[in-house]
């Protein structure tokens, strides 16, 4: 005859290696709980377990990743500073084109990043807000460093 335990799928695991959570807690909610652990099993890993998790998730969210905030205002710096030369290309050193300009920094500078997910293997749709509200930023990773384009592109 098999076990409980067996029957829930747990390969191996007999009633004789197993103890029930109510006999060692002190806590009588506890004591409603059926589930059977292997004897001296903790019930959490230990501490050191957390920290290395923490730990390589850091590192390895420093080796690369989603664009930071001041990436994300880097490129659309240089979509603003780009958008002006072309237009001074066209109509000449104007006023108008360098108060557009202006305005259009500081919103980049305002602009808040709320938070980036992944778009493909070099490329991320970040949501940002900023005085005109929120919107979404398809960031690229290029060989310069990060470019800002059209989500729906």
């Amino acid at each position: 005859m098999t076990s409980p335990n067996n029957a829930l799928g747990r390969a191996g695991a007999t009633s004789a290696n197993r103890k029930p959570i109510e006999s060692r807690s002190k806590d009588p909610r506890m004591n409603a709980s059926f589930e059977m652990r292997p004897e001296g099993a903790r019930l959490w890993p230990a501490p050191r377990a957390f920290f290395v998790a923490a730990l390589a998730s850091l590192s390895l969210a420093a080796c690369g990743g989603s664009p930071s905030e001041s990436d994300v205002r880097a490129a659309l710096s240089k979509q603003v500073d780009a958008g002006l030369e072309q237009a001074r290309q066209i109509a000449g050193k104007n006023a108008f084109f360098d108060r557009q300009a202006a305005e259009r920094h500081e919103e980049v500078q305002a602009m808040k990043l709320i938070g980036c997910k992944s778009d493909g293997e070099k490329a991320y749709l970040c949501d940002v807000e900023g005085k005109g509200g929120a919107g979404q930023i398809r960031m690229l990773k290029g060989s310069d460093g990060w470019l800002a384009s059209d989500p729906k592109s």
